[in-house]
């Protein structure tokens, strides 16, 4: 019988979860902890800011009981690699295996005055109150930041962007109401290419959306509803932000990590530098053949953790078969009026990745909303 701990129920998680109960005899343990009750798919926040959904679809973690997985509703404290034991807010686990998809950190008050001026898009219970605020909203200036690099789900602030002006001119009120966007980043999605960048930079201009790449945001004045950037500032009506994300404190605190604070992983076996600890997902730092970090993003971890699962399963069964992590991944970046792209890369080539992006289309914006039906079926 073995033992088999995993930090988080996110998409990394939630799938090595999964993939590790169907595979394995109920004598080996599967446990995964997490400090929320609930799950539900980033991916579903745009949604609820234009009013196409009303809340999260959320899951409960409780339900992984009724499938031969323990879950422990519980805060990790701390993570000991050497000797693969878990410290909780009630417990001290060990485990044989143990896999970290702890994600990354929402940190907001890293940037002075996020908090209190900007609705934070990445939790989704604010998108709630940003839907009320849109709807609201008749003129002036709105704008989304992004912060601070990285930030998971890249195109996500710019699917914002154009889901906001199609959501504006379905009210026939686009033309009394500016959008700009800002970020410290050179171009959009970096790690896809210039061409990517490109597409991406003419669909805004083609909207009207005022983009603004290479600006640091220092330090937000509420009262003047002011942004004071590195070089300049500007003011906003209303603020859409995306806040800096960190590695998790349990994560930095522990052996594991990079003077980053990221943990580096094998990046085809995604194991870190303590054999049978694996890492997937948000908290890992995979570097590129162009010196680029691995995007952060859903589909990423739910590969990984696939790879990672079935070594495990192989190894606990004595087979000697070998997967690899091959950095392949898609994404759909949806630009209003029903429609999406589709994105896809080979993340591992060399020199650099070889990125795809076909549509708009209809078809698109159907497969994003059944990606995340049959994952929630699959996993819940």
């Amino acid at each position: 019988m073995k033992r088999i701990l995993i930090l988080g129920g996110g998409f990394g998680g939630l799938t090595a979860a999964n993939e590790l109960r169907r595979a394995l005899t109920p004598d080996n343990e599967i446990i995964l902890i997490d400090k929320s009750k609930k799950f539900s798919m980033g991916l579903g926040n745009l949604w609820i800011i234009i009013g196409e959904r009303d809340k999260p679809e959320e899951r409960n973690l409780s339900e992984l009981n009724k499938k031969g997985i323990k879950f422990l509703n519980e805060e990790i404290l701390k993570i000991k690699p050497k000797d693969k034991e878990v410290i909780t807010s009630s417990s001290t686990l060990k485990g044989d295996y143990i896999i970290v998809a702890l994600g990354a950190e929402l940190a907001p008050n890293l940037i002075p005055g996020f908090s209190s001026s900007a609705y934070n898009f990445y939790e989704p219970y604010e998108c709630i109150n940003l839907q009320r605020a849109l709807k609201n909203f008749n003129e002036g200036k709105i704008v989304i930041l992004i912060s601070r690099v990285p930030f998971k789900c890249p195109p996500a602030p710019y699917e914002a962007a154009f889901l906001i002006d199609d959501f504006l001119r379905k009210r026939k009120i686009r033309g009394k109401i500016k959008i700009e966007l800002y970020t410290p980043e050179f171009q959009p999605m970096p790690v896809a290419g210039p061409d990517v960048g490109k597409k991406i930079v003419n669909m805004l201009k083609e909207r009207e959306i005022d983009y603004f790449p290479e600006h640091t945001v220092l330090r937000i004045e509420p009262e003047l509803k002011k942004i004071i950037f590195e070089t300049n500032e500007t003011n906003f009506d209303l603020l859409i932000g995306v806040p800096p994300h960190i590695p998790p404190k349990v994560i930095r605190e522990s052996d594991l990590v990079d003077s980053l604070g990221w943990i580096p992983v094998n990046p085809e076996t995604l194991e870190t530098k303590y054999k049978g600890i694996f890492a997937i997902g948000d908290n890992t730092l995979i570097k590129l053949k162009n010196g680029m970090p691995l995007p952060k993003a859903g589909i990423f971890a739910e590969e990984e953790a696939k790879v990672v699962s079935k070594n495990i399963i192989n190894e606990i069964k004595g087979e000697r078969s070998y997967h690899t992590f091959k950095g392949e991944g898609f994404c759909y970046i949806e630009i209003g009026e029903g429609k999406a792209l589709l994105g896809k890369g080979e993340f591992y080539s060399s020199p650099s990745p070889k990125i795809t992006l076909d549509g708009p289309s209809t078809l698109y914006k159907e497969e994003k909303k059944e990606f995340e039906k049959v994952r929630l079926d699959s996993w819940f």
